[in-house]
C-alpha cells in the first residue's frame, strides 16, 4: 500500500494511515531537533521494517529514552497531544483521536535497551522505512518477546486475527534470515517492574 494523504474530515482507513504517518513524522522530527532518539514499536514497527503498510493501527508505539522523559512528554504536549495518562509500563497521551503509547528504554553504555529485552532492542541506526524516511524501529527479536510476554497474559486462542498476522510476519522475517534465535533475554537489561506488567497489543 502506498503512503496515502490524510484528509481530516474523513474517516476512511487510508485517512486514518495518513493521520497516524503524519504524526509519527512530526514526532520523530521534532525529537530528532531536540536531540531525542525514538524506535517505533509494534505494528508500525512492522510496516516500517517491511517498508510497507500492512494495514490501520489503533495507535502509535513509540519507545524514548528514559532520561528524556520530562523533554519528550513536553515535546508532545508542544506538539498539540494532551490527556497524559501515566500507567506502569509507560503512559498515553491523544491527539484527534489518535493514540501514543510510549515506554521507556534504558541507556547500557552507549546503546539503548528496552528493560528485560533481548539485547539489540533499539538499534542505534534507523532500520525502517516511512514516508519516504527512514527511521528508527526496536528490533525484529524485541517484537518477537513482546508477543512472548503477551501469550503469557492472553492464550493464543483468544488473539484477534491481526495479532496472528502480525507474529506471522515478524517469525516469517526471522526465519527467512536465520535470525530466529533464543528470544530469551539473555544477556539483556535485568526486566524493570514494567516488564511485570506487559503493554496491551493495541497495534
Amino acid at each position: 500500500m502506498e503512503n496515502p494523504k490524510y484528509n481530516a474530515e474523513t474517516e476512511h482507513p487510508n485517512d486514518i494511515i495518513a493521520q497516524h504517518l503524519h504524526f509519527i513524522e512530526l514526532i520523530f522530527d521534532a525529537a530528532s531537533s531536540q536531540g531525542i532518539k525514538l524506535w517505533l514499536e509494534s505494528g508500525w514497527a512492522i510496516d516500517a521494517r517491511l517498508g510497507r503498510i500492512t494495514r490501520t493501527h489503533e495507535d502509535i508505539d513509540i519507545a524514548y529514552p528514559q532520561e528524556h522523559h520530562h523533554a519528550y512528554v513536553r515535546l508532545l504536549r508542544d506538539l498539540g497531544f494532551s490527556g497524559y495518562e501515566q500507567l506502569d509500563y509507560g503512559f498515553l497521551m491523544k491527539r484527534n483521536g489518535v493514540l501514543i503509547d510510549s515506554e521507556p528504554c534504558v541507556k547500557v553504555g552507549l546503546a539503548y535497551e528496552l528493560p528485560g529485552f533481548p539485547a539489540g532492542s533499539c538499534p542505534a541506526a534507523p532500520e525502517g522505512w516511512l514516508n519516504g524516511k527512514p527511521v528508527r524501529c526496536i528490533s525484529w527479536q524485541a517484537m518477537q518477546f513482546e508477543f512472548m510476554g503477551y501469550e503469557q497474559e492472553i492464550p493464543r486462542s483468544a488473539w484477534r486475527a491481526k495479532d496472528h498476522e502480525s507474529l506471522r510476519l515478524i517469525e516469517l522475517h526471522l526465519n527467512n534470515t536465520g535470525d530466529a534465535t533464543s528470544c530469551l533475554p539473555h544477556g539483556s537489561v535485568q526486566p524493570s517492574s514494567a516488564q511485570d506488567h506487559p503493554k496491551p497489543h493495541r497495534e
